[in-house]
This record gives C-alpha cells, sequence and structure tokens, in this order.
C-alpha cells in the first residue's frame, strides 16, 4: 500500500472521476462511430433500422437523457447528506468513512456522472455535423443503454443506502472489515502456546548498539506500515528497527517514530521515515483498534440519554465479543520479524489482549453500568471470548470480570438481577477463574464483597 492507494481509498471523488473521463473518451468514440456508419453504406445497410435515429431524434434523446440523469444525480446526492447527517448525529462520525469508502457508493455515483457527460458531450459533437447532417445515426441508441444502465443503478442506490442507514448493517460491515484486516495482518495462532510470546534472544543485544531516531515529519495518525520495507531497509543497513508507534497512534511532528540500532552512526533518516505513513484520520487498512473504536463509539452513543437505545449497544457487545474471540486466534503477540536466515531485523509496537479487551469494553460498561440487560450481555461475551481463548487470555479476561463486578457492586440492582448477574459471573469463573472454584459475590456479606471459594 502506498501513500497514492491510500489517498485514492480515502477520496470520494477518485472512482466517479475515472467514469467520467471514460464517458468523455466513449462520447468522442461514438460520434467518430457515426461518421464511419454514415460514409460507409455496406456497413449501415447491415444495421437494423430500429437501431438507428435520425438526427431530430438523435438531439432530442441526448437532451432528454442528459437532463434526466443529472436530476437522478442531485436526488442521490441529498440521500447521501441524509445517511451522512445520520451517520454524524446518531452514529459516529467515525463510521462515516465506512460509507463514503465503499466501493458500491462510489461507482453509482460514477455511473451517474458519467451517463451525464456522455450525453452532454455527444450532443455538442451530434449539433456539429454542419448544416447536413447525417440521415441515421448509432450513438443515441447507445445513450439509451446508459441511461437504462442509470436507472437500474439508481433503483439498486435507494436500495443501498435504505440497507446503509440500519445500524445493524453498519455494524456488520465493521466487524467484516475488522475481520478481514485481521487476516490480512496476522497468521492464525499455532496450536502449542508458547511460554513467552516477547522472548527474543537477540533482543537484549540491541541495546549495546548505536542508536538512531527516526522523527515525524508532520503530526498525525501511523495509517500505514510497510513492514516489508523496513526488513529490506534493515537488511541492507545492518541495522536492527524498533518501532515505537503502531496503526492508529497519534504524534506530533518531531516526536521519534522509530529507533535503528546499527554499526552505522549516520544512515538515511527518509528512507526509513516514508515507511512508516501519516495522515490527518486515521485508517482502518491495518488498524484493528479502529474497527473496535468505531463499534464501541456507535454503543456508547446508543447508550446515551438522548437515544437510550440499549439494544444496539447489546448488538454492538456482541460483534465485539465475536471481533475478541477472532482476535485470540490470531499471532497478534508476535512482534519481530527476521530474514530468511533468522537474523533481527525489526521489533514491533504491539498490544497486549488486555489493551484490546479494556478498549472494547471499558467505556460501555461505565455508559451501561445501570442497565442489567447491558451488563448480562458484557458477561455473556467475555465468556464468549474466554471458551475461545489460552491460559494468559482468559486470566486477563478473569481480571477484567472482576473490573466490571466491582462496578456492578456499586450501583442499586434488585436481588433478580443481581441473581442473573450472579449466574453469568458464576459461569465464567468455571472456565476464566486462576483458582478453581473461585468465584465472584455480588451480594454483600458479613465481611464485605469479598470472592468466595
Amino acid at each position: 500500500m502506498t501513500r497514492a492507494l491510500l489517498f485514492v481509498r480515502a477520496s470520494y471523488w477518485f472512482i466517479p472521476t475515472i467514469y467520467g473521463v471514460f464517458a468523455f473518451i466513449l462520447a468522442f468514440l461514438s460520434h467518430q462511430l457515426d461518421q464511419f456508419i454514415w460514409v460507409n453504406d455496406n456497413v449501415k445497410d447491415r444495421i437494423p433500422t430500429i437501431l438507428l435515429a435520425d438526427f431530430e431524434l438523435a438531439y432530442t434523446l441526448l437532451s432528454t437523457i442528459a437532463t434526466s440523469i443529472l436530476t437522478m444525480t442531485s436526488i442521490s446526492f441529498s440521500s447521501i447528506l441524509v445517511v451522512m447527517t445520520t451517520y454524524v448525529s446518531q452514529f459516529s462520525p467515525r463510521s462515516l468513512q465506512n460509507f463514503i469508502t465503499d466501493h458500491h457508493t462510489q461507482r453509482i455515483l460514477g455511473v451517474f456522472i458519467s451517463g451525464f457527460v456522455y450525453a452532454l458531450v455527444l450532443l455538442l459533437l451530434t449539433k456539429h455535423f454542419g448544416e447536413n447532417p447525417p440521415g441515421v445515426l448509432i450513438s443515441p441508441l447507445l445513450a439509451v443503454l446508459i441511461a437504462i444502465v442509470a436507472v437500474g443503478f439508481f433503483v439498486f442506490f435507494v436500495h443501498h443506502v435504505a440497507k446503509w442507514i440500519q445500524v445493524r448493517n453498519l455494524i456488520q460491515n465493521i466487524f467484516d472489515y475488522t475481520l478481514k484486516v485481521m487476516d490480512q495482518n496476522w497468521k492464525d495462532m499455532c496450536d502449542k502456546e508458547k511460554e513467552d510470546p516477547w522472548e527474543d534472544w537477540e533482543g537484549e543485544e540491541v541495546l549495546d548498539k548505536e542508536m538512531q531516531q527516526i522523527r515525524a515529519s508532520r503530526s498525525g495518525y501511523v495509517q500505514w506500515i510497510d513492514y516489508e520495507g523496513l526488513k529490506k531497509a534493515a537488511e541492507e543497513d545492518g541495522v536492527i528497527v524498533e518501532l515505537l508507534h503502531s496503526h492508529g497512534d497519534y504524534l506530533g511532528r518531531g516526536l521519534p517514530l522509530m529507533k535503528v540500532y546499527g554499526d552505522k552512526t549516520h544512515i538515511n533518516e527518509q528512507k526509513y521515515a516514508r515507511l512508516m505513513i501519516m495522515g490527518n484520520e486515521r485508517e482502518s487498512v491495518q488498524d484493528v483498534r479502529y474497527g473496535i473504536v468505531k463499534i464501541v463509539e456507535i454503543a456508547a452513543r446508543s447508550l446515551s440519554p438522548g437515544i437510550n437505545d440499549p439494544f444496539t449497544a447489546i448488538e454492538c457487545i456482541n460483534y465485539l465479543g465475536h471481533t475478541l474471540s477472532a482476535l485470540t486466534r490470531k499471532d497478534f503477540r508476535d512482534h519481530f520479524l527476521h530474514d530468511k536466515h533468522g537474523n533481527l531485523l525489526v521489533v514491533k509496537k504491539v498490544y497486549s489482549f488486555r489493551e484490546y479487551l479494556y478498549q472494547s469494553f471499558f467505556q460501555i460498561r461505565f455508559y451501561g453500568r445501570e442497565d442489567v440487560a447491558v451488563q448480562v450481555k458484557l458477561l455473556d461475551a467475555l465468556y464468549e471470548v474466554a471458551s475461545h481463548s489460552t491460559k494468559a487470555i482468559r486470566s486477563d479476561v478473569w481480571h477484567f470480570a472482576e473490573y466490571v463486578a466491582e462496578g456492578l457492586r456499586k450501583e442499586a440492582f434488585l436481588n433478580r438481577d443481581l441473581d442473573r448477574l450472579q449466574g453469568k459471573i458464576d459461569r465464567l469463573a468455571v472456565i476464566a477463574s486462576p483458582y478453581r472454584g473461585t468465584t465472584i459475590r455480588l451480594r454483600q456479606s458479613n465481611n464485605g464483597f469479598d470472592q468466595e471459594k
């Protein structure tokens, strides 16, 4: 992925522009085809007359098609603005990026723009045939076909907007893309659990070498890291690169991006700095945490007093549980990159599962602390994560369950609500508690809110 590809992905106008350029070229080719047919009687006689139109009909058709497609384009823009307003006010400003970068949305707009450009340019070219225009033309047939395609895309666009404005489809889309990013950037976890995922025999030797810092040339978010490029550069210079930031991290201009350890005292800083792309907005191309942030923000907004939609929050918790369960099956903790001979080249900045878990649920726990249904679903999500994870991750899940229970004790729940919550904690304790038979009691005993064996 290069800066150009990131720019293309983030821009809303690129694909429609490409469609418009092709329509412009197609209009000239259609005009040339009309001239070719008119001067070759043999070709003209072989074309069925139903496919040909005279000059007056052609001019009327092209002007009508251009006006109609422009009207459909205006209606589509109005629908897009409605979707954007809904996303910003009810869901999340960050989730708006998913709709804008969706290829269906961009292609639909591209078809409308290309149809308008084709009809408009062909209208001008047809008018310049002169005082003696040809008797028949075939280009209006192509314009009619493009108009029919545009109408079909308009119907599809109405259906597409109706689907996208539904919050469940939005959450599903974010979830699917987050899993896609996981599959592209992380390998599946091996069956054999590592004793220490951070252990590397060369790690301590790095600190004994000469060190040079690579600083950021601009402020912004880390959007893309070219790991293969870093490996190649480190191998060429005989150095070891330690990344100080990961995807989605924000840092100011002049702050260190990475450290380079080696015998060389001077290296080309730009060579390494351009392998970590910075931007004004976060990108989810490599950033799994950004997908989690989007779902969490939708849940937090749904729990606000102004919206008060706990069922949307419950839906978000379900997908966050699925996301974390999928994460436990990935080798996300491996942060060493080696060459083919096993020599250490790059030390990545990675986050522990505890950080992913906390970022997924701490805001939902806070804003939904008085809602029993939200708390029950949160404990169900923790149970799902623990049932698909290793011993170390189950320990993190249990510590987070203690954190959730600490918040539950401060709220005034009725006895039946406490019984339901207690049942969820007991079920989680069976698979996640570090000590067999240990659980957490929510009811106050003589000794306070202590764990009970």
